[in-house]
């Protein structure tokens, strides 16, 4: 059993009345969403506790929405005895909703000094990736596909560059 599992283990009331909300942006066609969310799902079965889903606006993309979306995260607070979030994205956004989210809390994919966060190293994934193909398989010329211009995809883009570089 990893400490996540004890520490739910640990909170979970025994009268199962114990419930996780999962925020995320109303895009679930993602699949990155949707992987995220079978495991939630999963471990809420494994330990039988209930599972809220919420889906907002992207409160980073819309700031204009802030106030709707603050009115959310208050519902949400008011509902839950614990919260994972794939929607803090930004800090003025996390600083206006540190007022109301006292529950626990973890954000996925963003990093947060105030609450605990789970993150992805994209720039040293890709370069691991690219030193791979270039010091274990001998490739020099390796084509490299961008997506849209956005803050994990420069962030990929500028390490294969490094790699090219360094190698």
């Amino acid at each position: 059993m990893n400490n996540s599992d004890e520490l739910l283990k640990k909170n979970v009331n025994k009268k199962n009345d114990f419930i996780i909300g999962f925020l995320t942006y109303s895009e679930w066609a993602d699949n990155w969403i949707n992987s995220i969310w079978n495991g939630i799902v999963d471990a809420s079965k494994k330990h039988n506790v209930n599972l809220i889903s919420f889906a907002s606006k992207q409160l980073w993309y819309s700031p204009e929405h802030l106030a709707d979306n603050l009115a959310v995260y208050e519902q949400i607070n008011n509902k839950v005895d614990g919260l994972i979030s794939t929607d803090l994205a930004t800090p003025w956004v996390m600083e206006k909703l540190k007022a109301f989210l006292t529950k626990p809390s973890v954000l996925l994919n963003f990093s947060s000094n105030d609450i605990t966060s789970i993150t992805v190293d994209y720039a040293g994934g890709m370069k691991k990736a690219a030193e791979h193909l270039i010091r274990d398989h001998g490739f020099r010329r390796i084509a490299y596909i961008r997506g849209p211009v956005m803050s994990d995809t420069e962030l990929r883009y500028q390490a294969y560059l490094e790699a090219l570089k360094e190698n």
